[in-house]
């Protein structure tokens, strides 16, 4: 009532992690398997995109005292979740008038990739949907400044590790991840723009039991 919102160490600390939740990096579902006392939308409204960084500025003692991990996904097919959510499935206004102008020439993902200029893609890179996974978990000197990662594509592997670690049960998860199609103009955006994000992916994706802890 008074427009004020809950701020996200509200959320950590019922359960003293805090999962940062980096767009298109299926952040709905972990809400709702990491903070169980709360409805995934609500967790999911309450814990929106925050980088780490927003994070350690908003509350530096009580962040750099919770232990941290985030999700890691694969660029590519993130690169197309992001804009086919954008493009033909977000409820939300803001997305709807951000695709209806910045995506307005591509009618397919495929037209995207193999139309997409130098210049509107550096604009596009700035929107939280096509944001390089490392700007969510890194300092402004790109330094990570999370405590574990992990990868989608293997999270029940990697969940379960992270989980048993801080002494939570998250086990037991059904995951069906999406095929990584391999495409030369895909992977030409990928490595022009998203190069640390697909390093730091295939370490933690190639790590044991999916998971790994930063030092």
């Amino acid at each position: 009532m008074t427009g004020r919102k809950t701020s996200p160490f509200s959320l950590y600390a019922s359960e003293d992690v805090a999962f940062i939740h980096i767009p298109k990096n299926a952040g709905t579902f972990i809400n709702g398997i990491v903070y169980p006392q709360f409805a995934p939308e609500a967790s999911t409204r309450i814990n929106a995109h925050h980088s780490a960084q927003y994070l350690n500025l908003l509350d530096s003692h009580t962040f750099k005292k919770t232990k941290k991990f985030a999700i890691l996904r694969n660029p590519i097919t993130r690169l197309r979740s992001a804009f086919d959510y954008l493009k033909f499935k977000t409820p939300f206004e803001t997305d709807k008038v951000f695709a209806e102008t910045a995506l307005a020439d591509f009618d397919s993902f495929e037209t995207f990739c193999a139309n997409v200029s130098d210049s509107t893609f550096k604009e596009l890179i700035k929107w939280p949907h096509f944001q390089p996974q490392i700007s969510f978990i890194c300092d402004m000197h790109g330094t990570l400044i999370v405590d574990a990662l992990t990868v989608s594509e293997r999270m029940d592997e990697g969940l379960h590790s992270i989980g048993e670690t801080l002494g939570k049960d998250w086990s037991g998860i059904d995951i069906k991840p999406s095929s990584i199609q391999s495409d030369p103009i895909v992977g030409d955006i990928v490595d022009r723009y998203y190069s640390a994000d697909l390093n730091l992916w295939a370490l933690a994706n190639n790590a044991p039991r999916a998971s790994c802890w930063v030092e």
